[in-house]
């Protein structure tokens, strides 16, 4: 029981951790995480679309925050020149 508790608290420790470096971030790169968070794994074409952000600001964003260690980038079955982009943890 106590192992689950000191587990729950380091989950949330670090939620807490990703917020806290997302609210330091520009507008644009809080907007790409909110909408990997709403909609998980996506293609950087599906962000810019899903965000209206041009594609240069959204690869931005996306850099920034793999940069941060917030997002990760997957290997991309269906087109290999693309990749896939969700939330680290």
């Amino acid at each position: 029981m106590v192992m689950q508790m000191s587990g729950l608290i380091d989950t949330n420790h670090n939620d807490l951790n990703i917020f806290d470096k997302v609210r330091e971030l520009p507008p644009s790169v809080k907007l790409v995480f909110k909408t990997l968070e709403r909609n998980g794994t996506m293609t950087l074409n599906e962000i810019e679309e899903e965000t209206y952000l041009p594609y240069r600001t959204a690869r931005y964003a996306i850099n920034r925050l793999k940069a941060e260690g917030i997002v990760i980038k997957i290997f991309y079955v269906k087109d290999a020149r693309k990749g896939l982009y969700r939330l680290a943890g």
